[in-house]
Formats: structure tokens, sequence, C-alpha cells
């Protein structure tokens, strides 16, 4: 990491003599998969950097991601404090240095790429290849940490390896523009409603299923659960890909995850509804498991508000 301000002024006093910095460090992952950068010196790592003075050690964090990818985040926690004799570093112009960091867990908000000076590049791998990389031997302290992740709650398409589906905790200014787009392509009288999708999002019992393209917000799926006297049932609507990249499998995607999301919640039944003209969304919701019900939908025509 370069040096910053602060630690210039120390080391024009104490020369090249031991320094105990304070760092931070971004496991940013999806799933099993988790981002590293490489830099000049060959050797993947987990990005991060040092604690300014005054500054909140999340928002070092945050300020690192962003400063060499240029990618927000949202922090979900911290994995742990680490240091020790493989955080000692000798640089070459002989300054000497032992770091102390804090891990913080995080997800994209936003497409990574690397600054191209700090980070030459960055590359997303499954937990199990990591430690087949030339790597700092560090980060395995702090992946041994990270708690294995659920399967089914995230997924990729393996015919578009730039696709992935997983569960939105929180969307980026560039997601909510994506989602203004979308919605008129789902219902002619969808409304966008910034609020009312940020309290969805909150809500325990709703589940907002995305499909990102190499970062961008290109579908959605949202499962709804409620409890009831007979169980926990389940719904599912607002399925829309953009209608610039369907035919690619994506909706299936999501309609696939959030069955599976269905089962890690343990729902007694899975319901959606549909007008009969939509025939292709039809034959596809028949094609990944859902079947048509010999019932009468029913809404209330009468003013709730």
């Amino acid at each position: 990491m370069p040096m910053s301000e602060y630690v210039q002024s120390i080391r024009d006093r104490v020369g090249t003599d031991l320094l105990l910095l304070p760092a931070v460090t971004a496991v940013i992952r999806d799933g099993e998969q988790f981002l590293l950068a490489r830099d000049a010196s060959g050797l993947w790592s987990l990005i991060g950097g040092g604690v300014e003075p005054g500054e909140e050690p999340a928002d070092a964090v945050v300020r690192e991601i962003f400063e060499e990818t240029g990618a927000h985040v949202q922090i979900f926690g911290i994995v742990g404090a680490y240091g020790g004799p493989l955080l000692a570093v000798e640089y070459p112009n002989g300054d000497r240095a032992t770091y102390i960091t804090t891990a913080y867990e995080c997800r994209l908000l936003s497409p990574a790429t690397p600054d191209l000076d700090e980070i030459v590049e960055l590359g997303w791998f499954e937990r199990d290849a990591i430690p087949a990389l030339a790597r700092r031997e560090w980060i395995d302290r702090v992946l041994a940490d990270v708690p294995r992740a659920e399967p089914t709650v995230a997924a990729s398409l393996a015919s578009e390896p730039g696709v992935h589906i997983a569960v939105a905790d929180a969307l980026s200014e560039d997601d909510f523009d994506a989602l203004q787009r979308l919605l008129p392509q789902l219902s002619s009288t969808a409304t966008f409603d910034r609020a009312r999708i940020e309290a969805m999002l909150q809500h325990d019992g709703t589940d907002l299923v995305v499909a990102r393209e190499n970062g961008a917000l290109v579908g959605m799926a949202t499962l709804a659960s409620f409890p009831l006297p007979t169980g926990v049932r389940g719904h599912l609507d607002d399925v829309v890909v953009d209608e610039t990249l369907r035919g690619r499998g994506i909706a299936r995607a999501l309609l696939e995850a959030v069955i599976e999301l269905a089962r890690t919640r343990r729902l007694r039944t899975l319901d959606l509804t549909s007008r009969p003209s939509r025939e292709s969304a039809i034959r596809l919701y028949e094609a990944v498991g859902f079947e048509r019900r010999d019932s009468l939908l029913m809404r209330y025509a009468g003013d709730l508000g």
C-alpha cells in the first residue's frame, strides 16, 4: 500500500524503524467466490489499506475499495482482527512495519475494475481454489474465519459466465436506475417508488432476487413468504428480464433461484399468478415445475386506501 502523509511524517522522524500500523481488509464475496486483487509483485491478496487518523475503520474499508476498484460496497460485519509475523513487512527501501488489520465482510453494489496503480488485476476465485494461488499467506487466516455460504442463495449461469443470480441485501444508485427501467417492462401500470423498494428490502418476509450481468442489474424476481395457520406459504411475483437480454436463460435462472430459496425457507407452497395471454411465460413456469390449478383468482374491487 502507498505511504500516507501521516506515515510519511512519522518516517521523517524515525527513519526505517519498525512501526505498528492499523489497517483494514475487505472480504468481498459472492457465495463461495471471493474477489482477490493482484499487485505488481504477482501475488494475490484481499483488498485493503491503512486507516487514516480520525477515520472510522468501516469508512476506511469503503474508501480503500473505492480508491482501488471504483466500486461501492455494503458491509455485513466484522470477520476478525489479525496481526502477527505474517503481517510484518520490510519494504525495498528498508522501512519496516507490522500491521493489525480488521477484516470486514462485504458485498459489491457496483462493478469493480482495477486502478492499474495499486492493483493490476482483479479475479473471482472459489474458496477451495485459493490455496493453490501465488498469494499473501495471511489471507488464509482471514478466509478460514468466513462462514461458508448457504448453497442456493446465490447461483451463476454456466452458459453465461458474466451473469450471476443472488438475493439483494442492498441496492446501489445504478441498481435503482435499472429498476426504474425494468418496471415498465413488467407492467404498464407499475410505478417506481424508491422508498417502497427500500422498505421491501428491509422486510423479513420479502426477498428480492436479482440477475446481474458484469455487475449491472438486468433482471429480478420477488419471493414473498408469509406464515398462515396452515403453514408458511410463498408467492412469486414481479419476474422480469431486460427486453434486450431475453432468450438467454436468465429468467429461468431467476425462477430456479427462487425455487431453491423457497426450499431453504421451508415453505409449504410456492404460488404465482399469470395472465392467460402470457403464453411464453406460462410455458417457462411449467418447465421449471409450476402446475396450473383449478382455482378462481379473485381480487377485492373496493377502496383499500
